[in-house]
């Protein structure tokens, strides 16, 4: 990778996907309000394009002097470590002149909302974005500027020196060295229990069915987001504008299915993280779907009622090194 006449540092709340599970930080918003935008930087949009936020400036919108063909690289800081390390960067970035709801929003009840009922937001698009796996993230900026800014400009900003510039060679260097060293993440989908791939296929196809007709049936309008790799739940449910009707305006739907009358799942790693997220607590469902070839039968599970009706045992066991150098 060439070091490219424009680029800077964006620092945001510390997420492992960044494609809507949850933000950590110090960011008086993040402590305030318990979630952060950029919980969908990674998240691929309309086309493939990725869509990120970054924090207002003093204040305002980021207005970088020339709008398009940035290097974006984020940083964040990770709980109970020091330092600011790069969790990501957009490659060729453009700014828009003010924040805009996500594209997803094109196409009503497509996309959830924040807690306030507003759209996501976003300010920086890029065809090109490469997340570091969370164990690699090794790799801490070394300046304090970061610590409370939330843009700091390398190349092509307002401020120039040679210090910045130094800076900005190091970090390329590091991401060049970064992907060939990262091993492949592979992430185990959660699927009904049955060995058989067509069986096991035809469940999951008849739970989808199942439950998407059983929240339709309570007013909603009901996307199946189950191809959208890494949201970390299968349906999105949104009521009609209008819609008066108690209960919450918008669903996350797991749905789960088998063909047995006892109840049982797998869950994800990236699932579970979407369940336990505080600002979903209230929106977030289990379909449990039984006996679902012969006599199906529907659950509707809130966070609580998993907690309380199930045991988790592990699967399987992810190791990272307990103390990452530089920590």
């Amino acid at each position: 990778m060439k070091v490219p006449s424009r680029m800077l540092i964006a620092n945001v709340g510390w997420s492992e996907f960044y494609r809507g599970d949850g933000v950590e930080g110090d960011h008086e918003f993040l402590r305030k309000q318990g979630w952060g935008a950029e919980r969908f930087n990674f998240l691929p949009g309309p086309g493939g394009r990725f869509y990120g936020y970054v924090r207002p400036v003093s204040g305002s919108v980021a207005k970088p002097p020339a709008p398009d063909d940035w290097l974006v690289v984020f940083v964040a800081k990770q709980h109970g470590q020091t330092g600011l390390r790069i969790v990501g960067w957009y490659e060729g970035a453009s700014f828009k002149r003010e924040y805009a709801p996500r594209p997803e929003y094109g196409r009503p009840g497509s996309f959830r909302h924040t807690p306030d009922g507003d759209p996501f937001p976003y300010l920086i698009e890029s065809t090109k974005a490469v997340l570091v796996p969370e164990s690699e993230r090794l790799d801490v900026i070394d300046t304090k500027k970061m610590r409370r800014a939330s843009i700091y400009y390398l190349r092509g900003g307002p401020v120039q020196s040679a210090d910045r510039d130094r800076l900005a060679r190091s970090i390329v260097r590091q991401l060049s060295r970064g992907p060939a060293r990262w091993p492949k993440q592979r992430e185990r989908l959660g699927s009904a229990i049955t060995l058989d791939a067509d069986r096991r296929r035809e469940v999951e196809e008849e739970s989808m069915r199942i439950a998407k007709a059983h929240f339709e049936s309570r007013g909603y309008d009901v996307s199946d987001v189950s191809m959208k790799r890494g949201l970390g739940y299968d349906l999105f449910a949104r009521r009609p504008e209008g819609d008066r009707r108690r209960g919450p305006r918008e669903l996350l739907i797991e749905v789960k299915g088998t063909q047995s009358s006892r109840p049982g799942f797998m869950m994800t790693h990236g699932e579970r993280s979407v369940m336990e997220d505080p600002i979903n607590v209230d929106i977030w469902r289990l379909a449990m779907v039984t006996n679902v070839l012969r006599s199906p039968k529907i659950r509707e599970l809130r966070v609580d009622d998993v907690l309380a009706d199930f045991r988790f045992s592990t699967f399987t066991w992810r190791a990272t090194e307990a103390s990452a150098p530089g920590a």
